[in-house]
């Protein structure tokens, strides 16, 4: 039986298909695209593949145009998600049945993508847990993997630390002068890590896209518990924080920042006290979110994580840099 290819627009159907999936991550989520869709002017399409009325696939499509210049990506650039692109709801079945599966449900997408779009560039970006790239090589895409660490949590803090690099052991178990505290804020905390992170990014000549509204909106409509934004205070002083958002036990370091201090490892001490708050938020996993930049890999290297990866799969005449600067006049 072959795939069928629907555009739905139930978001109580989305987000179960979404919950059901064993490869999606939070940004699937029916709110997340949602505002993707709003804060980037995109057009959005949730597709979903049935074999008959059993659902086999989602995948978000976000089509932008201007002028003769038409592309589809999942997800836009701008606006900090990593992962998105197609999920299966099911793993179960031999094989044989998955690769079908998989393949009938990719190539399905493409032919609606060539009918109903005919865009000139495509690019998605899986997630980790999206492991069959093929039926994308099988159909023109390159494809390219990408690298995150992810930390396994566990329920036992002091293991967990015991895997940790020596000189990040000897920083956290050190007697601090000043008290300090790490606890889950509020919207005042989402706008102070953005607004350290928009400073940090120009102070080093960098554009920082992510808009503020954008970020306060999924606050608001993600389900609670879904976005947690961990504030790291020193005597009494905000010097740190990340936004991170969570989905069926991984928890992702989504926004960072922190003021720096000679005298005390913002960075180390939060990431570690989120680690600790983590089994009790059902949390088994957490995602650096990035190791491909080297010096950056290097530092979150120090808590053990294991390397994993996904995929930028596109296909097009456009280059990257000129796609993103047609997109950015959109």
């Amino acid at each position: 039986m072959t795939v069928t290819i629907e555009r739905t627009e139930d978001e109580t159907e989305w987000n179960r298909l979404v919950d059901r999936s064993p490869q999606t991550a939070v940004c699937h989520r029916h709110e997340w695209i949602r505002t993707i869709a709003e804060f980037s002017d995109a057009r959005l399409h949730p597709l979903v593949g049935y074999r008959g009325d059993d659902p086999v696939g989602l995948l978000p499509l976000f089509d932008l145009r201007k002028g003769p210049v038409s592309v589809v990506f999942s997800p836009p650039p701008d606006v900090g998600v990593e992962y998105l692109g197609p999920a299966l709801v099911s793993e179960d079945g031999s094989r044989r049945s998955r690769d079908a599966a998989c393949r009938e449900f990719v190539e399905s997408c493409l032919e609606y993508v060539e009918s109903e779009l005919a865009p000139q560039f495509v690019y998605l970006k899986t997630t980790t847990r999206f492991e069959d790239v093929r039926p994308f090589q099988w159909n023109g895409f390159d494809v390219e993997p990408k690298f995150t660490f992810v930390v396994d949590v566990g329920d036992d803090p002091e293991r967990l630390q015991a895997g940790f690099s020596r000189s990040l052991r000897r920083t956290l178990n050190t007697e601090f002068e000043r008290p300090y505290e790490v606890t889950v804020g509020g919207e005042s905390t989402v706008a102070f890590v953005h607004r350290e992170m928009r400073n940090r990014y120009e102070a080093q000549g960098k554009r920082f896209a992510i808009d503020l509204d954008y970020v306060k909106a999924l606050y608001e409509r993600l389900p609670e518990g879904s976005v947690l934004p961990y504030r790291c205070e020193v005597d009494g002083e905000l010097v740190g924080g990340k936004v991170c958002v969570g989905h069926e036990g991984v928890l992702y370091s989504w926004l960072e920042s922190g003021i720096p201090d000679p005298d005390f490892p913002v960075n180390e001490v939060t990431t570690w006290e989120i680690l600790r708050d983590a089994p009790s938020r059902g949390v088994t996993a957490y995602d650096l979110y990035g190791a491909d930049v080297a010096n950056i890999a290097f530092f979150k290297s120090k808590f053990n994580p294991d390397l994993v990866h996904s995929y930028t799969v596109s296909k097009g005449s456009l280059p990257m840099r000129l796609l993103e600067r047609v997109y950015r006049r959109l």
